[in-house]
């Protein structure tokens, strides 16, 4: 990861193409560039989302032949994908966090209306409201913990054009 760091622009950035830019002019130079920033996050999501798929009957028969160091680690793994989780990984693609809220939310009833019962919806009430004042210490408290379902969090990634690793096309602009 250091090595890979350190060619990326910015520790992010891998330009396309450096002979053939988007728009070249004396005063400035666009390049095409894919943007790994988000890539670890967004495989730290998809690692919850894989542990909740795995069969918790299996984990449990297994584990008196597990060692103690892979039982404290499952143990101390997040075991769902929260609202503050998934607020940060927002916010740090550049999305605003009421327009992440809002768009999440819906994305979250949309799939729990469906018959997958991938998604969660909250377990008080309904937080379709974005106004941060009128909601109660303990609604607020909830929202944070508010599961994200896993066709939510991918219809989202993929409305912002992340791809399967997390990384999306973006381009650079140099003056």
């Amino acid at each position: 990861v250091l090595i890979l760091s350190r060619m990326r622009f910015v520790g992010r950035y891998v330009l396309y193409d450096e002979l053939h830019p988007v728009h070249k002019s004396e005063s400035c130079l666009v390049m095409r560039a894919n943007d790994h920033g988000l890539a670890d996050e967004y495989q730290r999501i998809l690692s919850i989302y894989r542990a909740q798929e795995q069969d918790v009957e299996e984990d449990i028969s297994d584990a008196g032949s597990m060692d103690e160091a892979k039982i404290a680690e499952a143990l101390t793994r997040p075991n769902a994908v929260t609202m503050e989780m998934f607020l940060i990984f927002a916010d740090r693609l550049g999305v605003e966090v009421p327009a992440a809220k809002s768009e999440i939310h819906q994305l979250n009833k949309q799939y729990a209306d469906e018959p997958n019962p991938g998604a969660t919806v909250p377990r008080r009430g309904s937080f379709d409201s974005d106004d941060e004042g009128s909601k109660t210490k303990v609604e607020a408290e909830d929202e944070a913990r508010e599961e994200i379902g896993k066709e939510a969090f991918a219809t989202f990634c993929r409305g912002h054009r992340l791809d399967e690793k997390g990384v999306r096309t973006v381009v650079i602009k140099f003056m």
